[in-house]
């Protein structure tokens, strides 16, 4: 990933916090063009946030595939959400893998409703 990758990334972070929505979109999708897996997921929030599953689950998978555990975690609850046991299990090894302690919780909760206990 390039440094002008992650200076849009953190720039379009200072956007956001300062309000400046639009401003802040610009510099994610620049980001993301340039591989940045931040600015994908950010892409991802926001596109959940507006009801746009199709394009959250795009930015979410292209940032999982990039190794960002919150993105596999995204991938993971955006399957559980359509009931997708299959999908959701893989996401959810996978960023548990990849150390997201979230992950690692609903393993076990599947588990545990596998065995019944």
């Amino acid at each position: 990933m390039s440094d002008e990758a992650e200076a849009a990334y953190k720039l379009g972070m200072k956007e956001f916090g300062s309000g400046n929505v639009h401003e802040a979109l610009q510099l994610w999708y620049h980001a993301s063009e340039l591989g940045n897996p931040d600015a994908m997921y950010q892409l991802g929030r926001i596109a959940y946030e507006v009801g746009e599953m199709a394009d959250a689950s795009s930015f979410w998978r292209r940032a999982a595939e990039k190794g960002l555990a919150a993105a596999m975690y995204e991938m993971a609850k955006l399957a559980a959400e359509f009931e997708d046991e299959v999908e959701e299990r893989k996401w959810s090894e996978a960023a548990a893998n990849a150390g997201d302690a979230s992950a690692m919780y609903n393993l076990g909760v599947m588990a545990e409703q596998e065995l019944n206990l």
